[in-house]
């Protein structure tokens, strides 16, 4: 939080030839005003975890999508795998009789 010498600005307004009463009375109006006011490090302080709580979120749904999108490849391997040995059934029994018939003399 913000922090200011009370007592350099106090001495600071007495030499400046401002009356007591109102130099303290700026000192603790200043003192009031500035409580609860973050200073540039409570600033970076803060970006830097919210960049890090961010960081880890986005890290945490990239390895779902990940995970996700692996497991929709190896479905679509798989059936093609699978679609590419159906075919081969079937061009398997269609060349087979077609060999029978074009090389029956």
């Amino acid at each position: 939080m913000a922090h200011i010498d009370t007592l350099k600005a106090f001495k600071d307004l007495i030499a400046a030839k401002v009356p007591k009463e109102q130099a303290e009375a700026q000192v603790q109006t200043l003192d009031a005003s500035l409580d609860g006011l973050a200073t540039k490090e409570d600033l970076k302080d803060e970006i830097h975890n919210l960049e890090t709580r961010l960081d880890t979120k986005l890290d945490a749904k990239f390895n779902i999508l990940d995970a996700k999108i692996d497991a929709k490849f190896n479905t679509i391997r798989t059936l093609g795998w699978a679609l590419f040995g159906l075919l081969m059934v079937i061009f398997g029994s269609i060349a087979v009789p077609l060999s029978k018939i074009a090389f029956k003399w």
